[in-house]
C-alpha cells in the first residue's frame, strides 16, 4: 500500500541525491534536501529480501519543509 514504506513522496526520472544541501520546490512546499536516506530493515520487511543492498544510496532524501503548501499528482520538482 502506498505510504507502508515511508515514503511521502514518490518521483520519477529525477537524482534526488542531488537536491541533498539544495532548496528545491515541490508544487507549492519549498523544501530542503538535507541527507540521503538510506534503506532499512523496514523497508526490506515490508518488501522482500535483498532490496536494501539493491537501493544503498538509490532510496531518496529527507527532506526539511520551509514553506509548506500542496503537492499534487504531476507536480513538478523545481531546484531554487
Amino acid at each position: 500500500m502506498p505510504g507502508e514504506t515511508r515514503r511521502q513522496v514518490t518521483v520519477r526520472d529525477l537524482d534526488v541525491n542531488s537536491l541533498v544541501g539544495k532548496r528545491f520546490r515541490v508544487g507549492e512546499v519549498e523544501c530542503l534536501g538535507v541527507e540521503l536516506c538510506e534503506p532499512c530493515r523496514h523497508l526490506e520487511e515490508m518488501t522482500r529480501p535483498g532490496i536494501i543492498k539493491e537501493l544503498t544510496h538509490r532510496a531518496g532524501i529527507n527532506a526539511d519543509i520551509l514553506v509548506g503548501g500542496v503537492i499534487r499528482v504531476g507536480d513538478p520538482v523545481v531546484e531554487l
